[in-house]
């Protein structure tokens, strides 16, 4: 996770996330022995979050 410090993107979040997950079973992705769900996972999620306003409160 990184967080913008300073600038106009201040408070902006980056984060990577990676799942690399192995079940060790031979059972077809949503069959054999587990018909509900997956066996093996693998993905890569890049997140950004960036906050914002709909409403100027600094109206003078």
């Amino acid at each position: 996770m990184w967080q913008v410090q300073s600038g106009w993107t201040k408070d902006t979040v980056f984060k990577l996330h990676l799942t690399a997950y192995n079940n060790h079973s031979d059972n077809p992705s949503w069959g054999g022995g587990y018909g509900n769900v997956f066996q093996d996972e693998k993905d890569v999620k890049f997140m950004m979050i960036a906050p914002f306003s709909l409403f100027n409160h600094s109206r003078h």
